[in-house]
């Protein structure tokens, strides 16, 4: 997505917003611009990822750099008037992009073996301790087992990642 295309899609939104909140157009137009700049140094960040919508981000980085601004003028603490169709929205498509990720998540963890399904569930399912799994399971050792269980984990990110619906749900 291009620069263009989020003032086209998001920028009379977030007009609304700050004029909404005590701004005006300029005073909006300026805090886009810096928002901009806030999102280009996140998606930067090497362990970016983004969780939520692109919108919802964007507007979380508009609405905080907002309340900065006015709580500077002000000297005090602040309250907004959100949004009632964005937040709404957030929470539907949250949901949604919540349920495809479990979703593709189950379908990748049923594709294990079941040695790898078994070794997983008793850890982050169970929360059982190594030394418990490796005994349970047959392991010589705790550490045996926490190498077992570090490949059964790779093995899962990675099916995930391969799949090609991961590009789409990740950055919801």
């Amino acid at each position: 997505m291009g620069i263009r295309q989020i003032y086209d899609l998001y920028f009379t939104k977030v007009v609304a917003f700050i004029k909404r909140n005590s701004g005006s157009a300029t005073e909006a137009e300026d805090l886009f611009q810096e928002a901009l700049i806030v999102l280009l140094h996140k998606v930067r960040e090497p362990d970016f990822q983004l969780t939520s919508s692109f919108y919802s981000f964007l507007y979380g980085i508009c609405r905080n750099l907002w309340l900065k601004q006015l709580r500077k003028k002000s000297g005090r603490e602040v309250t907004l008037h959100e949004d009632s169709e964005y937040i709404d929205e957030m929470q539907i498509e949250t949901a949604i992009f919540k349920r495809e990720r479990q979703q593709l998540f189950r379908e990748q963890f049923a594709q294990l073996s079941e040695r790898c399904r078994k070794m997983l569930h008793l850890f982050y399912q169970e929360r059982k301790k190594m030394t418990e799994i490796a005994q349970e399971m047959g392991f010589a050792n705790d550490n045996v087992a926490k190498k077992e269980k570090s490949k059964c984990k790779k093995r899962l990110t990675d099916q995930i990642r391969a799949d090609e619906r991961y590009a789409d749900l990740r950055w919801h």
